[in-house]
């Protein structure tokens, strides 16, 4: 789900930052005007660049784990010829990943069909 400003107290609550005093002593106190600024804009940046960012994981997951199940699909492939008939299909899936126009929300990296490849996928997330 594409991030809010609402989800980031910093446009609502000026943040506090812990430092040292002239006396060494630990004092907390609020961010700058210029700090705070500085502070929104970081996170007005990951509201504006989540769909980017979540295509981006979404590719580097593919990447992952096609990288992963290479040694499967070689012509000296311990895998029966119905596993890798599947583990094609799958990197397939994996490779038509994600599309131009989908939604990076609602978009699932299939698992692996072979158990035995040992290959866990986790949905990517930013």
């Amino acid at each position: 789900m594409a991030y809010t400003q609402d989800d980031f107290d910093v446009f609502t609550v000026r943040p506090k930052k812990a430092i040292r005093n002239s006396d060494g002593e630990r004092v907390v106190e609020d961010y700058t005007d210029a700090e705070w600024d500085e502070a929104k804009a970081e996170c007005q940046k990951l509201i504006d660049d989540y769909s980017d960012n979540l295509f981006a994981a979404i590719r580097h997951t593919r990447t992952n784990l096609l990288n992963q199940s290479d040694w499967a699909v070689v012509s000296d492939s311990p895998l029966s010829a119905a596993d890798i008939a599947s583990v094609k299909t799958w990197r397939q899936e994996l490779r038509d990943l994600p599309t131009e126009d989908a939604d990076p929300d609602n978009i699932t990296v299939p698992d692996c069909p072979v158990a035995s490849l040992g290959i866990i996928v986790v949905q990517p997330s930013v």
